[in-house]
């Protein structure tokens, strides 16, 4: 009985020995799985990609609020203030540069000359001319001189630009504007008028003003 004794608890520490030393390799099996999985995840966080925000849509454009019949102060004002102190020119447009027009419309673009150095207290004569861009009408179907009709009023005229004409009026410029009347009939183009001013004489500033006819 003895010796079957000693037997069995060998036997049995055995057994517990080997039952802890298993429970003590899943737990470092475990860990080092559980370090693995942590180091998988801090990779892929690390690879993925930061997604930017969805880029906003443009605001629709207005055309129809740059379309000037005749010129007001409230126009004048931001001309003049878009020409600043040196700016030749100025254009009442939207920021495209260019102008969506249907056709059978009529639109009117408003504008301002500046007397830069002006001559002191005379002033300078100016002149300017809107003409169609030749290059531009092909696709509309009609010649450039059909095309230079389609100013109804306001494509050319002179003056002097003087600031002291009169006592009370000290401004060196001068703002109006163009207006034009596109036909129902003609093809969807885009067409260009080029605007040129001279001052006494001599090439002052180059503009175009260009028109999608839709």
């Amino acid at each position: 009985m003895g010796k079957k004794l000693i037997i069995g608890l060998c036997v049995g520490v055995v057994i517990i020995v080997l039952a802890v030393f298993s429970a003590l390799s899943f737990k470092v099996d475990s860990s080092e799985d559980e370090s693995e999985v942590i180091r998988d995840s801090v990779s892929t966080l690390a690879s993925t990609p930061v997604l930017s925000p969805a880029s906003t849509t443009p605001k629709t454009i207005n055309y129809q609020k740059y379309n000037i019949d005749y010129m007001n102060d409230d126009i004048k004002n931001i001309l003049v203030r878009q020409a600043g102190a040196t700016g030749k020119t100025a254009f009442y447009l939207p920021p495209t540069g260019y102008i969506n027009v249907s056709r059978g419309t009529k639109y009117g673009v408003a504008f301002l000359i500046q007397n830069v150095n002006p001559k002191v207290p005379e002033g300078n004569e100016f002149v300017y001319n809107f003409d169609v861009d030749p290059s531009s009408v092909g696709d509309c179907g009609v010649s450039a001189d059909v095309a230079q009709s389609w100013i109804e009023r306001g494509w050319t005229s002179s003056g002097m630009i003087a600031g002291q004409w009169r006592e009370d009026w000290n401004e060196w410029h001068d703002a109006m504007t163009i207006y034009f009347a596109f036909p129902s009939d003609v093809e969807p183009c885009t067409v260009k008028y080029n605007f040129v001013i001279t001052k006494d004489g001599v090439a002052y500033d180059l503009k175009t003003v260009e028109f999608n006819l839709i």
